[in-house]
């Protein structure tokens, strides 16, 4: 009886499992090994392993199963199984000894494995973004920028290379290097290198039709026969070329290549073509602003004629009297505003039009407070030019003193429309950014939620639960913020999980308990590689630690585990006693309160669990 019981708990697992003789005959296969196998039982049994999947002798997983069948160590490992159609599949196999050879447990992780590769390329794609922008933003010019650009693929994304080229005008539509990283030096003039063959390479396509141009197998694809033995040599398995394109003309392209097949994924290739984009637009602010400062030097010897202190000056030097009248303006007036100074002297600085109605209140304040005594220093204000544009103007201005009389005011204006554009495209970058990451917290849960349709909202209630447990004890604005994004993926790891397992109607056997009690480490293994502002990872990997060491993975005690799991512990154990589930009700608020207090100090932070009860039980707190 108890033989039968154990035969059928073996068939009837989810996991595969496998017994394996000395001869290295099947004796024993289960439902769910065969079909990890994409077989049938009746197809392995009989037969040794090298008669039903021939070759596998020759590789690691069998060099393991031999470790253990002669040596008799137990084996844990992660494992991938190409199929005879060529697809992969990726399992946790678990080996070990028995007495008729070996006993085989395997796990499908495939689809854990591709939501990890995913979430990676997106992270390492979102690392290149940041970092480009930043370099955008501080390059003062040409060559630094697309240097710095190429540096930062490489050194901080891990792309293996990235190279900028210039489009030509020759007939052989040929591209010329100007920035590279991640290569030796040379290589991209060799003969056999993707510049040689840019005309009718990834690089030439890209600036041909102004698209983004992506080949996820350079040892396969036909139109990457020159230069393929040169990639094989320096590991190049994918690549992306991405032209630089502003205002309808394209500039170049940037090239970006992965030692991976198949490295560019969708998504990840729209946030490198909105990387590009950057670096277009990014080229031409910087050729602007050189051709402003050439204009500039221009305009510095045309004043050179006038009084020493106007004419050496490329900012705007004037002065006003007590009634705000224009007495003295430099030359440099022109190049700014587009006036003359016989134009404006002479004239009430109110009347001339030169001031937004936004700014012209401002101005006026700030005149009557240097008349009084005081200095204003770099204030910005919006100029409206002769020719209708608007130009951002950054003013200083002390008064003139005569004696000890205050007679007028002198300034000095300097131009900053470019520097306040760049400004107004980081914040936009930025504010794009912190969209991206919100979007990609609630794909993340919404991945989980699918899995798990019994706990749908969970983590959206958990995460605005610990939010107002953290507010309410008066954490700071940052660590709250923390709170937040961690409590929304908190369950992240559950991806690992099968779905007959989370959606289980009954009671969880050991095994089951045991897999589900991974999506702790899962998560924080999925989350470590991402940039965040707060340690979300480390925050996951605590949740379901407790106070006395009774909690998983670690088993952390007391001050070892940090505050914000403490705090996010405390919301998902409230929420998920208040949830129904399948094989019981939820539980009234108010004996869940009970509950948590009766374990205070011992399983839960004494502070969460307060500020918990005072939310209900005081603050009339509602589920969001």
């Amino acid at each position: 009886m108890l033989a039968r019981r154990l035969r059928e708990t073996l068939d009837n697992m989810l996991e595969g499992c496998q017994i394996i003789g000395y001869d290295w005959r099947y004796l024993y296969v289960n439902d769910a090994a065969a079909a990890h196998g994409r077989t049938t039982k009746e197809r392995l049994l009989g037969k040794t392993m090298m008669e039903a999947y021939g070759g596998i002798e020759n590789t690691e997983m069998f060099a393991a199963l031999r470790r253990c069948m002669e040596g008799r160590v137990p084996t844990r490992m992660e494992s991938e199984f190409i199929y005879p159609d060529g697809q992969a599949g990726c399992f946790q196999l678990c080996i070990e000894p028995a007495p008729e050879g070996i006993l085989i447990l395997s796990v499908d992780i495939t689809e854990r494995k591709m939501t990890e590769d995913n979430l990676r390329s997106t992270a390492r794609a979102l690392r290149t973004l940041s970092g480009c922008n930043q370099a955008v933003v501080r390059a003062t010019d040409e060559n630094q920028l697309l240097q710095e650009v190429c540096r930062v693929i490489v050194e901080v994304a891990g792309y293996r290379l990235a190279w900028i080229g210039y489009a030509q005008k020759d007939e052989g539509k040929s591209v010329l290097p100007v920035a590279y990283a991640g290569c030796e030096e040379g290589y991209l003039d060799r003969p056999r290198s993707p510049c040689a063959f840019a005309g009718r390479g990834p690089a030439g396509a890209a600036i041909r039709t102004g698209k983004p141009v992506v080949c996820n197998s350079l040892l396969t694809d036909p139109e990457f026969d020159p230069w393929r033995e040169e990639a094989i040599r320096q590991g190049y398995g994918s690549c992306i070329a991405l032209p630089l394109v502003a205002n309808g003309e394209v500039l170049g392209v940037l090239n970006i290549c992965a030692p991976g097949a198949q490295a560019f994924d969708h998504e990840e290739a729209r946030l490198l073509e909105e990387l590009a984009d950057d670096v277009a637009h990014g080229l031409v602010a910087l050729r602007s602003r050189a051709r402003a400062g050439a204009l500039n030097g221009q305009l510095a010897k045309l004043e050179h004629r006038y009084a020493l202190h106007f004419g050496q000056v490329s900012d705007v030097i004037y002065s006003l009297d007590r009634q705000l009248r224009v007495l003295t303006i430099s030359p440099s007036v022109r190049g700014l505003l587009g006036y003359t100074p016989e134009e404006l002297v002479g004239r009430p600085f109110p009347e001339l039009g030169i001031l937004s109605p936004e700014s012209m209140e401002v101005a006026m304040s700030d005149a009557r407070h240097v008349l009084n005594g005081g200095h204003i220093s770099a204030s910005v204000y919006e100029f409206l030019a002769n020719d209708g544009t608007r130009r951002f103007v950054e003013l200083s201005g002390a008064p003139i003193i005569q004696g000890e009389e205050i007679v007028g005011v002198v300034s000095v204006a300097r131009d900053v429309s470019d520097r306040m554009g760049a400004e107004q495209a980081l914040e936009h970058t930025l504010s794009e950014l912190r969209q991206v990451l919100g979007g990609l917290i609630k794909i993340l849960g919404l991945i989980v939620e699918q899995r798990d349709p019994y706990t749908a909202g969970h983590q959206r209630r958990v995460a605005n639960l610990a939010r107002a447990i953290a507010t309410e004890m008066g954490l700071s604005v940052a660590r709250i913020g923390g709170i937040r994004v961690a409590g929304s993926i908190h369950d992240l790891g559950k991806v690992s999980v099968p779905a007959e397992i989370l959606s289980k109607p009954g009671r969880l056997s050991d095994n089951e308990l045991r897999l589900v009690q991974t999506h702790a480490q899962v998560g924080y293994d999925l989350l470590r590689e991402v940039e965040f502002p707060w340690p979300v990872a480390d925050i996951v990997l605590q949740h379901h630690e407790r106070l006395d060491g009774s909690g998983y993975p670690h088993h952390l005690r007391g001050d070892d585990i940090r505050m914000e799991s403490r705090i996010l512990a405390v919301a998902d154990v409230v929420d998920a006693m208040c949830s129904h589930r399948p094989y019981r009700p939820a539980f009234p608020v108010n004996e869940v309160l009970e509950e948590i207090c009766r374990e205070r100090g011992i399983l839960y932070e004494p502070e969460a669990v307060d500020a918990c009860a005072r939310l209900f039980r005081d603050k009339g707190f509602q589920w969001g």
